[in-house]
């Protein structure tokens, strides 16, 4: 499978474990994702804080909580409101 299709489904699993979660938050559960057999390995796909908030962006049963606001130093605070739809 493709590296970032890869990285849609892991994010769309994680958010809804997490339900509110900072793009931080979301980066770490994602770099430290096990395969299937339970381990990290050498070759397990990373991503960086820009791809992540891109994908968390792009994904439609995420969105944005509370947004960046560099004068009053808050991050972006995301909410999974997939279920919500259904």
């Amino acid at each position: 499978m493709v590296k970032h299709k890869l990285m849609k489904k892991r994010l769309t699993i994680v958010a809804k474990e997490l339900g509110v979660f900072t793009t931080q938050q979301m980066v770490d559960k994602l770099n430290n994702y096990p395969n299937n057999l339970g381990h990290r390995v050498a070759k397990s796909p990373k991503i960086c804080t820009n791809r992540c908030h891109n994908f968390l962006s792009a994904d439609k049963k995420i969105a944005v909580k509370v947004k960046h606001c560099k004068s009053k130093n808050t991050r972006t605070i995301w909410e999974y409101i997939g279920d919500e739809e259904e």
